[in-house]
């Protein structure tokens, strides 16, 4: 009625007006509804950057995973290689130390086997040999300081120096004429050259006594002479001495060198049985880390080649050690043996 009242002006201005809100009502939906269309692609996006990034991440955990396992692959191998070439190694000592022992013994079969008796005349032989050489220098001493102080002037450091070096090269001249007589007898020379060698061996033991007897006599020649019964006596028994010290170092030479061979051949031969049992020992502890580290590097590869996509290959070891007991080792096949 009141519509009707308000006449067809009023009619369409109330049309208008509901258009009007209407509108506004649609407007306003339109936005709620682009409000939420803009929050869920915000959430969508949101979400496909999350799970792009997680993607990534991943990727990237998985690639660090992957060079990490290579890492470990490659250090498994040449810790393999390492175990190897220490055993090889080793087994080469070993055998080279074995060829020595062999001729070592090839050289000096009478050593092989010996008792008490014969270590202990081996070890008096050496002891008497520097209890010669301590006796004879003493008794040289004297002559030659004497001879000494003729030649320079009393109390100098040459006299002092003469002392002590003549009567060693006096020694190691004897020992030289006994070794060049001991070598002449040894080796196939003309009698003659033997002859020669064994008139001066001969020739060199009345030296130091000699010496000693013409020092004793210059030294009592003028107003003490005659010297008195005891010093006859014991210049008498240190000529003696001094012939039958020289004696022993020119004729035992071969007694002597039999002694010290026979020291050399012993010491030797036990320090190179113990070399030998170090290698053994040293190859088999190598050789016990060499089994497991070959098992471990076959498993890192199987773990890797089925976890990643690159895959790995296996580097196969065909090896034998050649020792004290067989033993076969295989790897899936890859061959890997160790006798």
């Amino acid at each position: 009625m009141n519509n009707f009242s308000l006449g067809k002006e009023g009619q369409e201005f109330e049309s208008r007006e509901r258009a009007y809100y209407q509108n506004l009502a649609d407007e306003e939906k339109q936005r709620q509804e682009e409000k939420k269309r803009l929050e869920r692609e915000r959430e969508e996006r949101r979400s496909l950057y999350q799970q792009q990034q997680k993607e990534i991440q991943q990727k990237l955990e998985s690639e660090k995973q992957e060079r990490r396992s290579l890492v470990h692959i490659g250090q498994l191998e040449s810790l393999r290689f390492k175990y190897l070439y220490n055993a090889l190694e080793t087994k080469e000592r070993k055998v080279k130390i074995e060829n020595e022992l062999t001729q070592l013994k090839a050289e000096y079969p009478e050593f092989l086997r010996f008792g008490i008796r014969k270590a202990l005349g081996y070890f008096f032989m050496l002891s008497f040999f520097f209890a010669v050489l301590v006796i004879n220098f003493v008794l040289i001493k004297q002559p030659v300081e004497y001879l000494a102080s003729q030649a320079f002037p009393p109390g100098s450091f040459a006299v002092t120096l003469a002392t002590i070096l003549l009567p060693v090269v006096i020694i190691l001249f004897e020992l030289g004429i006994c070794s060049q007589l001991f070598s002449a007898k040894m080796s196939p020379f003309s009698q003659n050259e033997i002859q020669l060698w064994q008139r001066l061996a001969n020739t060199i033991v009345w030296v130091t006594p000699t010496m000693l007897v013409g020092t004793s006599v210059a030294l009592y020649s003028g107003e003490d002479w005659p010297p008195e019964l005891y010093d006859i006596i014991l210049l008498v028994a240190m000529a003696i001495l001094a012939y039958v010290t020289d004696a022993g170092i020119v004729y035992g030479y071969d007694r002597y060198q039999n002694g010290f061979a026979f020291f050399w051949f012993r010491i030797n031969h036990l320090l190179r049985e113990q070399k030998l049992r170090d290698c053994k020992r040293m190859f088999y502890h190598e050789k016990s880390q060499f089994i497991p580290a070959c098992q471990d590097y076959e498993e890192a590869i199987n773990q890797h080649n089925q976890k990643f996509k690159s895959q790995v290959k296996f580097v196969p070891i065909n090896v034998y050690f050649d020792d004290v007991y067989p033993q076969q080792f295989s790897l899936s096949g890859k061959a890997s043996n160790l006798d």
